[in-house]
């Protein structure tokens, strides 16, 4: 997989931002018989750059060791919704730029829509 995450953190976050990564990495999944699709992600290969107000990406790169969703498959397979089924804790490990070296451990409640608009 490779996209775009949008973060927005408001306030009373005790750190409200905005901001934006390049993300990248494998996952596996499986389909039950209802539709219902579950992921998980490849170990290892999470990899996330930053990128400026821009769009630009920055030198700032770093990892997370955990992204699991379930949802449902629908309009003829052409729609994925997905979500976390409980929140995760995750470990995000920075690579490069400004904050290498750091670690910085988040609970991440996530949903996602993914819909095919063809070639």
């Amino acid at each position: 997989m490779k996209g775009r995450s949008v973060d927005i953190l408001p306030r009373p976050s005790a750190d409200p931002r905005v901001g934006a990564s390049d993300v990248e990495f494998k996952f596996t999944y499986s389909v039950d018989s209802d539709g219902g699709l579950t992921t998980q992600l490849v170990p290892l290969s999470y990899k996330g750059t930053t990128v400026d107000i821009n769009g630009n990406p920055t030198v700032e790169t770093w990892t997370i060791d955990k992204l699991s969703l379930f949802g449902l498959i629908g309009q003829n397979n052409s729609t994925l919704t997905l979500t976390s089924v409980l929140p995760e804790i995750q470990t995000q490990t920075f690579l490069t730029g400004p904050r290498t070296g750091q670690v910085r451990y988040r609970i991440c409640n996530r949903s996602r829509t993914l819909i095919w608009m063809g070639n």
